[in-house]
């Protein structure tokens, strides 16, 4: 069983997020919309991978994960999904701390890309 903590505020995003991730089988996942949310959730459970929008809310994508690399020696792998990236100029150079950094929508390919990047990460 993979426990990922999806980090998504916008409201149809999270639906086809959490839609997508449920195809797969043996993948928990556990909705936040916000940073705070996020640091909460995390510190009260077992997560393996952390995909997180990194527009949000109350802190940036990137200071979460600020936040949790302080509190957390172990952190799984964290991927950015998010709208604010222009694919068309350049690769986007991950921030501290976030292994990839993909644009919005979470399809099914882009679901299992990052799935196949975890079980990779495992080995």
């Amino acid at each position: 069983m993979i426990h990922v903590l999806y980090v998504e505020d916008d409201v149809i995003a999270g639906k086809i997020g959490m839609s997508t991730l449920a195809l797969f089988e043996g993948v928990k996942t556990q909705l936040v919309t916000t940073g705070y949310d996020a640091l909460e959730t995390y510190s009260q459970g077992k997560f393996d991978l952390i995909i997180a929008d990194m527009g949000l809310p109350d802190i940036s994508g990137t200071e979460m994960v600020m936040l949790l690399q302080k509190r957390y020696k172990n952190l799984p792998p964290v991927v950015a999904v998010t709208a604010h990236i222009d694919t068309k100029i350049a690769p986007p150079v991950p921030p501290e701390g976030v292994a990839r950094v993909y644009a919005k929508p979470l399809t099914f390919e882009l679901a299992n890309e990052i799935l196949c990047m975890y079980a990779d990460y495992r080995k």
